[in-house]
């Protein structure tokens, strides 16, 4: 598992993308991203993998499959 931190972002990319601005300066694209995280400019802590062999239409960073989310606020 890899646990990340950062800013919640919602792209405007085809119907939406949930997306984090992470600490570490890298922009991931969340898969899974549980409902009670989808909140905008929301800081949170993420724990899952990343996807080495996924691609989407979005193209906006590497693909982070979230297992569990939780707010820093």
């Amino acid at each position: 598992m890899t646990e990340l931190t950062g800013k919640i972002e919602k792209r405007d990319v085809g119907i939406g993308v949930w997306a984090l601005a992470a600490t570490d300066g890298q922009v991931y694209e969340l898969r899974n991203l549980p409902s009670d995280c989808q909140q905008p400019d929301t800081e949170v802590k993420v724990t899952g993998r990343v996807l080495e062999d996924a691609m989407s239409i979005a193209m906006i960073g590497t693909i982070f499959e979230v297992e569990s989310c939780s707010s820093l606020q």
